[in-house]
């Protein structure tokens, strides 16, 4: 399998699901880097409370005007995403 993609209401906690699993050994977790790690901005400081980490397909994040239109893209279009 090459990609999982988790889903879920806001507020619902599917996120805290997507975190179990990126933690596991057999992950690919190159999409990590610092600029797509998210903590709750509402969080102190000193004890920062981590939302998500890697790429998120979301309506304000780095890949969510993609999936806008995602029934209209050919298969090499979602490739590329």
């Amino acid at each position: 399998m090459k990609y999982i993609f988790v889903v879920g209401a806001p507020g619902s906690r599917w996120s805290g699901v997507a975190k179990s699993i990126y933690y596991s050994e057999q992950i690919d977790q190159s999409d990590d880097t610092p600029e797509r790690t998210y903590f709750n901005p509402k969080s102190p400081p000193k004890a920062k409370q981590l939302m998500h980490r890697g790429a998120y397909f979301d309506p304000g994040m780095e890949f969510g005007n993609e999936l806008e239109n995602f029934d209209s893209l050919s298969k090499q279009d979602r490739k590329n995403i």
